[in-house]
């Protein structure tokens, strides 16, 4: 989650207005997750999330287990998809300097 903490700082020093504010969401539980919502230029909202375990993105803490059948993510999965939104998202920071 460091990426996701640079990033938060980041928009914070670029004066970026939060519509929710940077924070730890279910600390502790199953499915732990920093999350922040803004806008981009164009008035879009824009939610960005890191997770502590990447292997519980779909993780529930339901007693029913099957209620979601979902499938698993993995880090590398992720990898090139994880690099074409660093890219956008430097882009967009651009913007706020």
């Amino acid at each position: 989650m460091k990426d996701w903490e640079t990033l938060a700082e980041r928009l914070r020093r670029a004066g970026v207005a939060f519509i929710i504010e940077p924070y730890i969401r279910f600390k502790g539980e199953v499915g732990e997750q920093a999350t922040m919502f803004f806008l981009d230029p164009a008035g879009n909202a824009l939610e960005f999330k890191a997770f502590a375990d990447i292997g519980q993105l779909f993780a529930s803490s339901s007693p029913n287990k099957d209620e979601v059948s979902l499938p698993s993510c993995s880090a590398e999965t992720s990898l090139p998809l994880n690099l074409a939104l660093s890219r956008k998202i430097n882009a967009l920071l651009d913007r706020f300097r």
